[in-house]
């Protein structure tokens, strides 16, 4: 990883946390700060999991970095789906969608290659 790389990615990563940290201050009271802090924490955590190098790492941080940075799509879509609905409130199939997503994508860190749909050629 070059010196500029690894300079942007702690930029980024910088700036995403600090943002969480701003919605910190609205997480009990408003529900879109929740979910936005989720998702730059997921985008943060995706960062760093691209970073060359990364699979080096001990599992102990490797996985938990993982299952964060796979739970993105969800998280985007959560947010999303309180921006745009005033009556969305999080339910119980949420939280088992996100497990769902955790089992199928932690997989690839006990294996050591991600599951993958079959080829359509």
């Amino acid at each position: 990883m070059s010196t500029l790389e690894a300079a942007l990615r702690g930029g980024a990563i910088a700036i995403l946390l600090f943002t969480v940290g701003l919605h910190a201050h609205d997480l009990l009271t408003i529900r879109l700060s929740r979910y936005s802090a989720l998702l730059r924490l997921c985008a943060a955590a995706f960062v760093v999991e691209s970073a060359p190098g990364f699979e080096a790492l001990e599992p102990r941080w490797k996985i938990p970095i993982h299952v964060v940075s796979c739970s993105a799509p969800l998280a985007f879509w959560i947010m999303a789906a309180a921006l745009f609905n005033d009556d969305f409130r999080v339910r119980w199939y949420h939280a088992l969608a996100w497990l769902g997503l955790a089992a199928l994508r932690g997989g690839k860190c006990s294996v050591g290659r991600a599951p993958s749909w079959p080829s359509m050629t």
